[in-house]
């Protein structure tokens, strides 16, 4: 339908405005009178109120139009990126098959997972781009949206991708470093890595301090040097091999002889079980990846990745407890006990929200 056809204008009352030969209809700024619009009429005593309508009418289409082409074009480099993330993932299971080939050949796979880090961490910053383009369709298309119906709306910035950006932006080296411990290893591995934090909180559209700051807290309870780390045997996960509490625990997926220890908790929140790597794997869109390699899951862009696409996954429940400040219901969601390190989580919160919202 064309533009013009979606869009009226209450009429007035010609009888109203004593207009010769008018009397009693309903009036459009369209309205022609001897084959002219009343716009064009001069001293008319309509051409005022129509020319100012139909003026109204040609911004609101003017305004329409730019905001249809907006949208087209956030749709369009969203479809690129996609595209581009669809032929990454496939390069990295082709290569992920590669190496289980070529698993007798430790020179060999060494090589691919060089190949595989790179790819992922290219994979993780695409990821990033779309979660920000995702946000501008969607904000484009409520645009265009309103502006259909004849709404007024600002269409020169997305609010939404804004928000996301300026907070990602504002996780920096700098940030983490005094929020973390000042260990030369947390310097070194947060000068390495935070900028996969940042593409992670970019992807996941995270855009709010405080849920920002408690995922960085949570990272820095779990993991103080900011490592992803992977478990190591301890009186609660094992009794006389490592990791046997795990096997066969049905809450954790693990249905396979070995799959306690080759499950056992990776990353910056300790990803968990047969079933949390598969669901994780699925969830980031790496297919079978933490299945195959569950070392992955302990690679900086991985791992940032699951931290944020977990604590998305449980918005709801976040949010509420950052609304009625219960710091415990975090610590419990990730580790299962309320005052687990909740002190810990506190400090490295407020002093993470501080830096956040510093203007």
């Amino acid at each position: 339908m064309p533009l013009r056809e979606t869009w009226s204008f209450p009429p007035v009352q010609a009888s109203k405005l004593s207009t010769p030969g008018l009397a009693g209809q309903a009036i459009h700024p369209t309205h022609k009178v001897s084959g002219r619009t009343l716009s064009d009429l001069q001293n008319h005593p309509l051409q005022a109120w129509a020319k100012k309508r139909l003026d109204g009418l040609q911004q609101s289409l003017d305004d329409l139009a730019k905001a249809q082409a907006a949208e087209f074009e956030a749709t369009k480099k969203k479809t690129d990126v996609e595209r581009k993330i669809a032929g990454l993932q496939a390069e990295i299971d082709a290569l992920n098959a590669e190496k289980r080939l070529n698993s007798e050949d430790v020179n060999k796979t060494n090589a691919i997972s060089a190949v595989i880090v790179s790819k992922s961490v290219e994979l993780g910053q695409l990821n990033g781009t779309l979660g920000v383009l995702s946000a501008q369709v969607e904000e484009t298309s409520v645009v265009v949206e309103r502006k259909s119906q004849g709404y007024t709306t600002n269409t020169s910035t997305s609010m939404q991708d804004h928000l996301i950006s300026d907070l990602a932006s504002r996780v920096t080296s700098d940030l983490l470093e005094e929020v973390f411990p000042k260990l030369e290893k947390a310097r070194e591995n947060i000068s390495a890595n935070y900028g996969f934090l940042a593409a992670a909180m970019k992807e996941f559209q995270i855009s709010e301090p405080r849920f920002a700051s408690a995922v960085i807290a949570t990272i820095a309870v779990e993991t103080p040097d900011f490592s992803a780390y992977e478990e190591t045997p301890a009186p609660y996960n094992t009794k006389t091999t490592p990791f046997d509490v795990y096997e066969g625990a049905a809450r954790l997926g693990n249905t396979t002889p070995g799959d306690g220890a080759k499950f056992r908790g990776r990353g910056f929140i300790g990803l968990t079980g047969r079933y949390n790597y598969a669901k994780m794997s699925e969830r980031l869109g790496l297919g079978t990846r933490l299945l195959d390699n569950p070392e992955d899951a302990r690679s900086p862009e991985v791992a940032s990745r699951i931290i944020c696409a977990f604590f998305i996954d449980s918005q709801s429940r976040v949010v509420k407890a950052l609304d009625q400040q219960d710091f415990g219901e975090i610590r419990r969601l990730v580790s299962g006990s309320a005052s687990d390190h909740l002190a810990q989580f506190l400090s490295a919160y407020n002093k993470t929200l501080s830096l956040l919202t510093k203007s």
